[in-house]
């Protein structure tokens, strides 16, 4: 679980990451959770298919897929035959409000295939607290800050929520969890039991971008977060992040994000949060 910084290291009432957990259940169980007085709770299934009982809501929750809900609402979680594990997310803020708030308000909690980008945020948060590094308040809520621009402009009501494949989600899920020490798209379709060339080809055609486009992003995200941190030198970031070379992950990290590493690094130093792109006035803060 994440453990999140001290209030006072928050960027208060902008938008604060203040947990995030992993929730297994095992087969036939059941559990409640709460969302808190004041935020939003974000849920995502990373195996298994719980479903999801609330006042503003009841349906299945497909690996793969996240949903919302808003503040004071209580959520049980029935698992029915095989075991899930879920992803829980609490945050809270303006900016929450406004980037789920309008959805949620024309009764659209359902982000369909939001599940990779709510692992990939909890896997970096994770990753960097067993490197024994420590994620301050306002590093967690940048990186939330950056799911909710991900998922804005994506939710539905649950009917209309198509699913990755099987191999898709189990992909995705081993990019998020081993991104550090994967050599690649060859070693990741072994662990698939799957040859590599079928795995680009149905990855592509499902997500829209490579397997290995796919890692490097997920490598480049951690390494903004590490970035953060001014003890950190590029070499140490690369070697973290999982690239072989401090040379191709400068290459790599300025073809994602269009400046280099220290250039980055320079910039969130003197910003709180990154300019939010332009999805309508409801969106801007």
């Amino acid at each position: 679980m994440y453990q999140p910084a001290p209030p006072s290291q928050m960027v208060s009432g902008v938008l604060a990451l203040q947990n995030a957990a992993r929730i297994a259940l095992p087969a036939d169980a059941s559990q409640t959770i709460s969302a808190s007085e004041t935020g939003w709770l974000l849920l995502a299934s990373t195996a298994g298919a719980p479903s999801l009982s609330s006042s503003v809501l009841t349906c299945a929750l497909p690996s793969g897929h996240a949903c919302v809900f808003p503040a004071g609402e209580t959520v049980t979680l029935t698992v029915s035959g095989a075991a899930v594990e879920l992803l829980a997310l609490h945050l809270s803020g303006m900016v929450a409000d406004q980037l789920l708030g309008p959805a949620a308000r024309e009764g659209a909690f359902f982000y369909p295939n939001g599940g990779p980008a709510v692992q990939e945020v909890v896997s970096a948060l994770m990753a960097a607290a067993q490197n024994g590094l420590e994620v301050s308040g306002e590093a967690a809520s940048l990186q939330a800050y950056a799911l909710l621009l991900r998922l804005a402009g994506t939710a539905s009501a649950p009917e209309a929520a198509p699913a990755y494949p099987q191999l898709i989600t189990a992909a995705i899920a081993i990019m998020q969890e081993q991104f550090a020490h994967l050599s690649g798209v060859t070693e990741l379709a072994e662990l698939l039991e799957v040859s590599p060339n079928h795995l680009i080809r149905q990855f592509t055609r499902t997500v829209g971008m490579t397997p290995g486009k796919f890692l490097n992003h997920v490598r480049i995200e951690y390494a903004k977060l590490l970035l953060r941190d001014p003890d950190m030198n590029v070499q140490s970031v690369a070697e973290a992040s999982g690239f072989s070379c401090a040379g191709y992950f400068i290459k790599v990290f300025r073809k994602e994000t269009g400046s280099t590493p220290g250039q980055y690094a320079a910039a969130v130093a003197h910003s709180p949060f990154p300019a939010a792109p332009d999805r309508g006035a409801h969106y801007l803060f």
